[in-house]
């Protein structure tokens, strides 16, 4: 097979698709980066993503060590919790499943970056998930926040509808800022004020939970890290890098490469 002609000929269809970014649209504007590193950054994604759908691995070493730092919800992101009823208990009992490929991408996470987690859930609650997801990295979580660090509750009508506040990282932990900074939820709302620094994925399929069907979005959420990790190389600004290539759009490149993947 003609890689290289399947490569450039795909890159070429694909820089014609039109895809509704807000954040690309006003990339020049905004981010004020030059097209020769938006170009490189383009490449970059094609290059990798091809490289991934087609063999699982990217020939070229990640660099070592990242600014970056990584905030994951627990609940609907890494894992999910299900209720039923137990007859030998006579109650309803918790039952928390990690998420496919959970294992694979906290391995990932944890050998280039700065870790932590922030669930909208109680402490206690939060605590138990945490120790659960990620068992022996737990003690190296850079920290380990629930709904009590959450702020502008939403609704009365649900105590998690809550937001992150992503400046409370920032002041409170030397290091951090916007340039570096990703967080990781399944609710769009809460993060939302941090358009820039956030990567929104969608909570498990029913038919993931009921059915046993895989579910890869940590596996391909597990590559846009990578990536991101990559481009930091050219351009020092996470926010930049996910202008360029938001996760929804860094989807849609994967389905163009091979639509198995998803």
């Amino acid at each position: 097979m003609d890689w290289e002609h399947d490569f450039l000929g795909a890159l070429e269809d694909f820089q014609c698709l039109h895809i509704g970014e807000s954040s690309t649209l006003d990339l020049n504007k905004d981010s004020k980066v030059e097209f020769s590193k938006v170009a490189f950054l383009e490449l970059l994604a094609s290059d990798f993503v091809l490289c991934k759908v087609s063999s699982g691995s990217y020939p070229e070493e990640l660099p070592p060590v990242s600014d970056l730092v990584f905030v994951f919800d627990l609940n609907g992101t890494l894992m999910y919790e299900e209720r039923y009823y137990s007859k030998y208990k006579k109650a309803y009992v918790k039952k928390l499943t990690l998420r496919d490929y959970c294992r694979e991408l906290l391995d990932t996470v944890f050998r280039y970056f700065r870790v932590a987690v922030w669930s909208s859930a109680v402490w206690k609650n939060t605590r138990f998930r945490c120790r659960f997801a990620f068992g022996d990295y737990y003690d190296h979580l850079l920290f380990v926040w629930s709904r009590r660090q959450c702020t502008e509750k939403i609704s009365s009508a649900s105590s998690f509808a809550t937001k992150k506040d992503l400046e409370r990282i920032w002041v409170q932990f030397p290091g951090t800022s916007a340039k570096n900074t990703v967080i990781i939820d399944d609710d769009a709302y809460k993060v939302e004020s941090y358009a820039r620094n956030c990567i929104v994925v969608d909570p498990i399929a029913r038919e993931h939970k009921k059915f046993g069907k895989e579910d890869r979005t940590l596996l391909k959420l597990s590559w846009y890290i990578e990536y991101l990790h990559l481009g930091m190389s050219c351009v020092p600004d996470v926010r930049v890098i996910m202008d360029v290539l938001p996760f929804r759009r860094f989807l849609q490149l994967i389905e163009w490469f091979s639509p198995r993947a998803l």
